[in-house]
């Protein structure tokens, strides 16, 4: 557990394991903390880095700075101070953003691609979540979830032809109740070239990422080419 100082904030990382190098992106408003289990079972095979994106968890920042852009380049920044030339990259919700982002721009960075709970622009989250996230960032008395419900409202705005320049192996899950429509999810699928997706029943946005093994365990079947449960 680690502090390191990189585009003028204080980022703070997990690093455990040995092997090939996983990086592993939280989603709004959350910390590394949510990987605790995932961690547990991927860094017995691999070497696992999880990141607090600035302004969450113990990562410093400033809140004016909140764009996946930022995220993208903070990343980048990580990875070139650890020296790692590439590794396996697993974004969640809105991790799989700045991952997918961080893939268009950087594709030599990324061996392979895993994504869970991901729009690719707000209309791809169901109207009951974006009205929700409009109340949140509306009416909030924090200034802090203001700002990352701002995020989500605004941000980010991919389109589906861009998704076709990714050549790297991506997994794709989605929760069977995932906040994220899932017309969208399987739009985001058919748009890679090389994209394998799982859809996980009985889950909804979270239940299966925060401080669950269950994605632990799809992660691990998918990268040693094993059946999904």
């Amino acid at each position: 557990m680690s502090m390191i100082a990189i585009n003028n904030f204080e980022m703070y990382y997990k690093k455990e394991g040995n092997g090939k190098p996983i990086i592993l992106l939280h989603g709004n408003g959350e910390s590394s903390k949510i990987f605790d289990k995932t961690i547990k079972k991927l860094s017995r095979y691999y070497l696992i880095y999880a990141l607090d994106t600035r302004c969450h968890g113990k990562s410093t920042g400033n809140l004016n700075d909140l764009h996946y852009d930022t995220f993208v380049e903070d990343l980048k920044a990580f990875m070139d101070d650890r020296k790692i030339k590439s590794a396996m990259i697993y974004g969640y919700s809105d991790g799989g953003i700045t991952a997918i982002k961080f893939a268009l721009k950087y594709p030599k960075y990324v061996e392979k691609l895993m994504l869970s709970g991901v729009n690719i622009f707000p209309k791809g989250l169901k109207f009951t979540t974006r009205v929700a996230i409009w109340f949140k960032a509306k009416f909030s008395k924090s200034i802090q979830v203001k700002a990352f419900n701002q995020l989500m409202l605004n941000e980010p705005h991919l389109t589906f032809e861009e998704l076709k320049k990714l050549q790297m192996p991506v997994l794709m899950t989605v929760g069977k109740h995932d906040c994220v429509k899932i017309k969208h999810s399987l739009k985001i699928h058919q748009s890679l070239a090389h994209s394998e997706m799982v859809m996980v029943n009985k889950a909804n946005h979270y239940n299966y990422v925060c401080n669950s093994s269950a994605i632990g365990k799809i992660l691990f079947n998918y990268l040693t080419n094993q059946p999904q449960n």
